[in-house]
């Protein structure tokens, strides 16, 4: 399985992307609701308030997503959602603590954050599925599976061990995490550059 990963450029380009994506989703993400309960003073009701908005952001854009990507194709899937989420990254770089309406933001994000990330996941599936040779198609999702579980399980291990120094050493910590969220932005933005041969 990870020969066929190796021998065919366009799954290769496909797992590079497709990881890359994820992982800076995944190291993130985490650390959005640590500086809003750090930093920014979040109770346990606001960070509920915020889980909710997640899960109801996902449920509310699959079928749309899937009837978009099944017209659009993947790719224009892919770079929308990746410069989305930039965008709401490079958002988080200027959060301030601000009252009322700094809660409503934050819920706003993570709803707004897990409507793109759905339809990246319907993208990805796509297009995965389309790669896969009908002849081997379990070497393929049991190795894509894989090497996206192992590098999204050590990103958020990864973005701590460099954010807690950072932390230690600042005499604040929102500065800290502005910066961190506006680096995620970066990676986001550039993560669908690997996809860009799946424009057609």
């Amino acid at each position: 399985a990870l020969a066929l990963v190796r021998d065919d450029p366009r799954l290769r380009r496909y797992v590079i992307g497709v990881v890359w994506g994820y992982a800076v989703r995944f190291a993130a993400l985490p650390f959005v609701l640590v500086m809003l309960r750090r930093a920014l003073g979040f109770s346990n009701a606001d960070a509920v308030a915020t889980t909710i908005a997640h899960f109801l952001g996902g449920l509310a854009s699959l079928y749309l997503w899937g009837t978009v990507v099944d017209r659009l194709g993947p790719y224009l899937v892919f770079r929308t959602t990746a410069l989305g989420i930039a965008a709401l990254y490079l958002g988080l770089a200027f959060l301030e603590p601000a009252g009322a309406a700094t809660q409503w933001i934050a819920v706003a994000f993570f709803f707004v954050h897990n409507v793109l990330a759905a339809g990246y996941g319907v993208a990805d599936t796509r297009l995965l599925f389309e790669l896969t040779p009908p002849e081997a198609p379990a070497k393929i999702l049991v190795v894509t599976a894989v090497i996206e579980g192992t590098v999204c399980g050590l990103a958020p291990a990864l973005a701590g061990a460099v954010l807690d120094p950072l932390l230690a050493r600042a005499a604040e910590p929102l500065p800290v995490y502005h910066g961190f969220f506006a680096v995620a932005a970066l990676l986001a933005a550039l993560s669908f550059v690997p996809l860009r041969v799946f424009r057609r």
